[in-house]
């Protein structure tokens, strides 16, 4: 997973990309977003974070990043601060060009949403097949998500395929209770997964509550 600020990018902007093995791993931290990646960033938009894997499992690198409004910085510019931060998925052609395949505008939490602990992005990581993302906020007492899609070549589209959620106990530590597709929830693709709403409206009713175990992480 990696952060960066625009004025960064656009120094990085003349670097040329290279063919990436098929199950390339999340960038480390002093990689520069390749060409391919800044020329997808709109106007007034700048990178919160990027993971390169192939997502698609067509052997091509691809990325799924996260945007934000340029210069966001928690509390300093409420309206910017609670813009939407959309998560996007770009696959990676024959000619080393990215093209937009799927985003969700509204998954990603806005940076004034975690609280007193303001920036609730925690991370965002991808793999072959799939990515997460996941969130941590609260005080002194904190909660924390993650969400993990599925590259599903029958729909030709990433569904969910877990979802975790946690918080603090006064005995246990951070407590998750995980949810899987099939168990707890249907087939949801990338852009129909609705954070605000998802426990409500898209977890089964009949489904089974699922176990709560500690997270030594978060403790």
């Amino acid at each position: 997973m990696k952060r960066s600020a625009l004025p960064l990018l656009l120094a990085a902007a003349g670097l040329s990309t290279g063919v990436e093995p098929a199950q390339a791993e999340p960038p480390p931290e002093q990689e520069a977003p390749p060409a391919a990646l800044l020329a997808l960033i709109p106007a007034g938009q700048e990178l919160l974070a990027w993971a390169r894997a192939d997502l698609n499992l067509d052997g091509r690198p691809d990325i799924v990043f996260i945007l934000q409004p340029n210069g966001s910085h928690p509390y300093d510019d409420p309206d910017r601060g609670e813009q939407p931060r959309p998560l996007v998925v770009a696959l990676g052609g024959a000619d080393g060009r990215l093209r937009e395949a799927n985003r969700n505008p509204g998954l990603v939490r806005c940076q004034n949403c975690g609280g007193t602990w303001p920036e609730p992005f925690d991370s965002l990581s991808a793999r072959r097949g799939s990515f997460s993302l996941s969130h941590y906020g609260g005080s002194r007492w904190r909660w924390s998500d993650a969400w993990t899609f599925t590259w599903d070549p029958s729909r030709r589209d990433w569904l969910l395929s877990r979802h975790s959620e946690g918080a603090d106990t006064a005995d246990e530590g951070h407590l998750l209770r995980q949810r899987r597709r099939g168990v707890h929830f249907g087939p949801l693709r990338l852009h129909q997964v609705n954070g605000d709403t998802f426990l409500t409206e898209q977890v089964w009713r009949h489904a089974p509550a699922p176990r709560a175990r500690r997270d030594p992480q978060r403790d």
